[in-house]
């Protein structure tokens, strides 16, 4: 269906396939579907909001620490073509990668030890893998540091 379009009543299905009407691809970020019904008596709004990124990525905890475990799971938004690997950027230390374990849910997830010492800053996490055409598909995920 076309944005602002009237419709016969009935029930209708729309996929965002992640590009704009003329079909450029849009960048990664946090977006929101607004849909609205009327049956010229009544009507009726909802808003859903969605992250298009290449992974949806969840931690463990939002204010990871320095010395102890975070777990990031990645949730891969196409078919993947080879093995999902995370890396880990600590402030005042070397940045390492770890390869992730696949799910029975088709996600990844991945617990490492934070370093200790360093200095102040943000945890920086980044998953990435090759998708099924062998395109380069990364996520990167941003924590205060303590």
């Amino acid at each position: 269906m076309s944005r602002d379009k009237a419709a016969a009543a009935g029930t209708y299905a729309f996929t965002f396939n992640g590009r704009t009407l003329d079909g450029v691809l849009l960048p990664a970020g946090k977006y929101t579907s607004h849909v609205t019904a009327t049956d010229g008596v009544f009507t009726v709004s909802q808003g859903v909001g969605f992250e298009m990124n290449a992974f949806a990525l969840t931690s463990s905890t939002s204010t990871p620490k320095r010395g102890r475990s975070i777990t990031i799971t990645a949730k891969p938004a196409e078919s993947l073509g080879g093995p999902v690997t995370m890396s880990i950027f600590q402030p005042g230390k070397s940045a390492w990668t770890v390869k992730m374990t696949k799910l029975s849910s088709g996600s990844y997830r991945a617990t490492v030890t934070l370093k200790t010492g360093g200095s102040a800053g943000t945890l920086k996490v980044s998953v990435q893998a090759k998708d099924a055409k062998g395109n380069l598909n990364k996520t990167y995920l941003k924590l205060p540091l303590s």
